[in-house]
């Protein structure tokens, strides 16, 4: 079972993957929305996966 860092990671990594495509296809509008999004959940990730340890501790 995935942790929930994870889950969240996973959506930054499928954003990051849709800024890339609306890049290649100069759409800059998506491009930026994915990109925001991508370092948002990852940013989350991040906070959840510290949280994590530190619990355990």
């Amino acid at each position: 079972m995935r942790e929930v860092w994870q889950v969240y990671w996973r959506k930054a990594e499928d954003n990051l993957q849709v800024a890339r495509k609306a890049m290649e296809m100069a759409a800059f509008d998506p491009c930026v929305s994915r990109s925001y999004f991508a370092a948002f959940h990852a940013a989350i990730a991040g906070l959840l996966r510290l949280t994590d340890d530190r619990s355990k501790a």
